[in-house]
């Protein structure tokens, strides 16, 4: 039977009580809500694997304060739509955590950027996101957390050899700089990286 939460997901709903303190979510996708980051009871957090997390056309004026409450309260708006009331679930988070997460985003003085100065690839930009999401700990409050990243292209169907050998020289100089990153944060032993595949079935 086909399952509506994936094991990232049902491991937030277990360790969720220990980011209790700021209610900040266990998972943070940087590849969008997936099946994987699914939980029961948690949502993901997903934020973009480059650019900003904050609201574009909103300042401080009042009529923008009143658009930005309009939008609050659509989102709060029940609905019988599994999909309406889970994208207004997860718009809702996204509004109320941008205040945290978008300086820690937006930090041009993250000590671990010079590590993925060389590293400009979709896998390598996702998981400087996720290094600099490691580094701000602090200012989330996070005592657990898993992050997901994707590289996608396995599907070769031809030329294989030739492809995958472009996509390992994608993924390898970026987790390269990832697991240097958690070196120099001081937390090299208390994070595991892992890839699953989806062609990896039999394992």
């Amino acid at each position: 039977t086909k399952s509506g939460t994936g094991w990232g997901g049902r491991i937030a709903d277990k360790t969720a009580a220990l980011n209790a303190a700021t209610g900040f979510p266990v998972v943070t996708s940087l590849g969008g809500t997936v099946l994987f980051t699914t939980g029961q009871t948690t949502s993901p957090l997903a934020i973009p694997a480059s650019g900003s997390f904050s609201l574009a056309g909103y300042n401080s004026s009042a009529a923008s304060a009143a658009r930005l409450a309009a939008v609050k309260q659509l989102l709060a708006l029940e609905s019988s739509s599994v999909l309406v009331a889970g994208a207004s679930d997860i718009s809702s988070q996204a509004l109320n955590l941008s205040s945290t997460v978008n300086p820690i985003l937006a930090n041009a003085n993250s000590t671990i950027a010079p590590l993925f100065a060389n590293v400009k690839t979709g896998t390598g930009n996702q998981l400087f996101q996720v290094a600099k999401m490691i580094e701000a700990r602090a200012a989330t409050g996070a005592q657990r957390q898993i992050f997901f990243v994707s590289l996608g292209s396995f599907d070769t169907h031809g030329d294989q050899a030739n492809r995958q050998q472009a996509l390992f020289a994608e993924l390898a100089p970026a987790l390269k700089a990832f697991y240097d990153a958690t070196v120099a944060l001081g937390v090299g032993n208390q994070v595991t990286t892992f890839t699953l595949s989806d062609f990896g079935r039999t394992f």
